[in-house]
Protein backbone atom coordinates (compact mmCIF):
# COMPACT_ATOMS: atom_id res chain seq x y z
CA UNK A 1 0.00 0.00 0.00
CA UNK A 2 1.80 3.46 -1.12
CA UNK A 3 1.82 6.69 1.07
CA UNK A 4 -1.14 8.02 -0.64
CA UNK A 5 -3.82 4.98 0.04
CA UNK A 6 -3.33 4.17 3.61
CA UNK A 7 -3.85 8.84 3.36
CA UNK A 8 -7.36 7.59 1.81
CA UNK A 9 -7.65 5.31 4.23
CA UNK A 10 -7.39 8.12 6.88
CA UNK A 11 -9.71 10.33 5.07
CA UNK A 12 -12.49 8.09 4.37
CA UNK A 13 -12.92 6.37 7.86
CA UNK A 14 -14.29 8.75 10.47
CA UNK A 15 -13.60 5.61 13.01
CA UNK A 16 -9.82 5.25 12.16
CA UNK A 17 -8.85 6.75 15.50
CA UNK A 18 -10.78 4.49 17.73
CA UNK A 19 -9.69 1.48 15.48
CA UNK A 20 -6.07 2.36 15.81
CA UNK A 21 -6.68 2.38 19.58
CA UNK A 22 -8.73 -0.75 19.74
CA UNK A 23 -5.89 -2.78 18.20
CA UNK A 24 -3.17 -1.24 20.21
CA UNK A 25 -5.22 -2.19 23.29
CA UNK A 26 -6.51 -5.76 22.37
CA UNK A 27 -2.67 -5.99 20.81
CA UNK A 28 -1.22 -5.13 24.36
CA UNK A 29 -3.71 -6.17 26.91
CA UNK A 30 -6.18 -8.77 25.17
CA UNK A 31 -9.85 -8.50 24.92
CA UNK A 32 -10.98 -8.67 28.36
CA UNK A 33 -9.16 -5.15 29.39
CA UNK A 34 -10.60 -3.44 26.15
CA UNK A 35 -14.17 -3.47 26.69
CA UNK A 36 -14.37 0.45 27.00
CA UNK A 37 -12.24 1.12 24.00
CA UNK A 38 -13.91 -1.61 21.36
CA UNK A 39 -17.44 -0.61 23.15
CA UNK A 40 -16.69 3.15 22.07
CA UNK A 41 -15.14 1.79 18.28
CA UNK A 42 -18.70 0.64 18.01
CA UNK A 43 -20.81 3.14 18.71
CA UNK A 44 -18.38 5.51 16.00
CA UNK A 45 -19.43 2.87 13.27
CA UNK A 46 -22.80 2.78 14.49
CA UNK A 47 -23.38 6.56 14.35
CA UNK A 48 -21.30 6.70 10.83
CA UNK A 49 -22.93 3.93 9.58
CA UNK A 50 -26.78 5.89 10.75
CA UNK A 51 -25.27 9.02 8.90
CA UNK A 52 -24.38 7.17 5.80
CA UNK A 53 -28.10 5.50 6.03
CA UNK A 54 -29.98 8.78 6.36
CA UNK A 55 -27.65 10.90 3.96
CA UNK A 56 -27.77 8.16 1.50
CA UNK A 57 -32.59 8.26 1.75
CA UNK A 58 -31.66 11.96 1.34
CA UNK A 59 -30.09 11.96 -1.88
CA UNK A 60 -26.75 13.49 -0.11
CA UNK A 61 -24.06 12.81 -2.29
CA UNK A 62 -21.28 11.34 -0.84
CA UNK A 63 -23.38 9.92 1.57
CA UNK A 64 -19.79 9.84 4.02
CA UNK A 65 -19.60 12.89 4.83
CA UNK A 66 -15.91 14.34 3.92
CA UNK A 67 -13.35 15.05 7.03
CA UNK A 68 -14.13 18.61 6.99
CA UNK A 69 -17.59 18.31 7.48
CA UNK A 70 -18.03 15.50 9.86
CA UNK A 71 -17.44 17.68 13.25
CA UNK A 72 -20.33 19.42 12.63
CA UNK A 73 -22.39 16.54 11.63
CA UNK A 74 -21.22 15.20 15.14
CA UNK A 75 -22.95 18.16 16.91
CA UNK A 76 -25.35 18.11 14.33
CA UNK A 77 -26.49 14.32 15.00
CA UNK A 78 -25.30 12.75 17.71
CA UNK A 79 -27.80 14.05 20.24
CA UNK A 80 -30.03 12.40 18.23
CA UNK A 81 -28.71 8.72 18.12
CA UNK A 82 -29.37 6.27 20.49
CA UNK A 83 -26.68 4.14 21.25
CA UNK A 84 -27.10 0.65 20.43
CA UNK A 85 -27.84 -1.97 22.90
CA UNK A 86 -24.94 -3.27 24.69
CA UNK A 87 -23.64 -7.06 23.44
CA UNK A 88 -24.27 -10.10 25.86
CA UNK A 89 -21.00 -11.30 26.94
Amino acid sequence: MSFRDSETIFDDDPCIKEYLLTKKCMGEKGHEHCQDVLRNYEHCRYFWSWIESMRDQEGIKPAMPPPEEREEVKQRYLPLLKPPSPRLP
